[in-house]
């Protein structure tokens, strides 16, 4: 597995080269401070693995993963970074990244994302939700999301979850769409979903 490393901290990027080459046998090819520099890197070098970074100057990692998807799609790109943020999962996630980790995972689960990736699997947080998706294996739904979930799943009408939320009623029959969208099923799958995923 040849692997380049983007992160704007000198220190982690000389880290976790340290921690592939010597407990995991990977080669490190390049270390990257910013989106720029690991484009180049990807198109001079086309490793196997970017670990990427999300917040970075010049190109941040959600553009650099889908430029390198696009022009790259049998690399493979694994997130590495400080934010548990849903909307920088979600952003990683669609733009084609195959994986997320929060920095401060331990060694072990680091590690063990990184062995996935290489076996062609895909590496989420608890924040995302696992569910069948054609094109890929996760999809994320937002805390909002998920408590508009909860409370169809205990029926609560659309005008009921407006008046629980503090929000109108356009919002929830907005939101219950992208849901529906995001999952690609019906009411009622959303019942059984809620109750297989612990929503409920």
């Amino acid at each position: 597995m040849r692997i380049v490393i983007a992160d704007d901290h000198e220190i982690f990027r000389e880290s976790i080269s340290s921690l592939l080459t010597e407990k995991g046998g990977y080669e490190v090819l390049a270390t990257c401070k910013n989106g720029l520099e690991v484009l180049k890197a990807v198109e001079d070098l086309q490793p196997d693995l970017v670990l990427m970074d999300v917040k970075m100057p010049a190109i941040d990692g959600i553009k650099a993963t889908e430029s390198i998807k696009k022009d790259f799609p049998s690399i493979k790109v694994l997130a590495l970074s400080m934010s548990d943020d849903p909307a920088d999962i979600a952003g990683m996630i669609e733009a084609g990244s195959d994986g997320y980790i929060l920095k401060t995972a331990d060694v072990k689960d680091f590690m063990q994302a990184v062995t996935l990736i290489a076996n062609g699997k895909k590496y989420f947080p608890a924040q995302t939700v696992k569910v069948p998706s054609g094109h890929r294996e996760g999809i994320l739904l937002s805390k909002r999301e998920i408590e508009i979930v909860r409370l169809i799943a205990m029926e609560y009408s659309a005008e009921e979850i407006a008046t629980q939320l503090f929000i109108s009623h356009l919002t929830v029959e907005k939101h219950k769409n992208n849901i529906r969208r995001k999952l690609n099923t019906t009411t009622v799958g959303l019942v059984k979903f809620a109750i297989r995923e612990g929503i409920i």
